[in-house]
């Protein structure tokens, strides 16, 4: 770890700062001005920290809702056609940050930033409701299998190959596995078993599949 002096980084906090450098996966931490260098590959936890440094100093939580400590007003997010879920972008240091209002709720509502690999889920699927008990944290292969389990396709990881049915599916290891039946009816029953597990732990995080 090398010490810079002669960085100079603008201060957003008056306790801590924490920037991230464009270039690979750098960033700055800085401690009562003393600038600390190390490497963080691909950004993503300091991007979490960067934003709740930025969340908890400009706003807060009432009622739910977002509020500007400068103005006492709601913050305002806009809605983006992509991904459907209201954002804000904010400068923060020398840079842009795009923070999510499920982010901003769930951080000012623990007091924390989203831990390191994890995601923020809506449990009902409206990506406009932003009621803190409508938010989970959940790793990524688990987010991702609670959006296939509430689409409910009767068809999910099921095609025809070769005459016959094949189901395809990812292991807890994250690898991709097949197998093929004669029959649709036992192609599902064995789907059912495989995803009932990955059910039973989504459950146990309160989310209904």
């Amino acid at each position: 770890m090398t010490v810079l002096n002669s960085t100079k980084v603008k201060r957003a906090t008056e306790k801590c700062l924490l920037t991230e450098f464009a270039t690979g996966g750098a960033c700055l931490q800085l401690f009562g001005g003393a600038a600390l260098y190390h490497f963080r590959l691909g950004g993503g936890l300091m991007n979490k920290s960067i934003k709740f440094e930025y969340i908890k100093s400009k706003w807060y939580l009432q009622d739910g809702k977002v509020f500007s400590k400068r103005t006492h007003k709601p913050v305002t997010f806009s809605c983006t056609k992509t991904s459907g879920h209201p954002s804000r972008r904010v400068k923060f240091g020398e840079g842009w940050i795009n923070i999510y209002i499920h982010e901003a709720v769930f951080m000012l509502a623990h007091g924390r930033s989203v831990a390191d690999g994890m995601v923020i889920h809506h449990i009902d699927g409206d990506p406009l409701n932003n009621s803190i008990d409508n938010l989970v944290e959940l790793t990524p292969s688990q987010h991702k299998r609670i959006h296939v389990y509430m689409t409910d396709d009767p068809l999910r990881g099921l095609r025809v190959r070769y005459g016959r049915w094949e189901f395809n599916w990812v292991d807890k290891e994250g690898c991709r596995q097949r197998k093929s039946f004669c029959g649709i009816n036992e192609a599902m029953l064995f789907r059912a078993e495989v995803e009932e597990p990955f059910r039973q732990e989504l459950r146990c995080l309160g989310l209904h599949c």
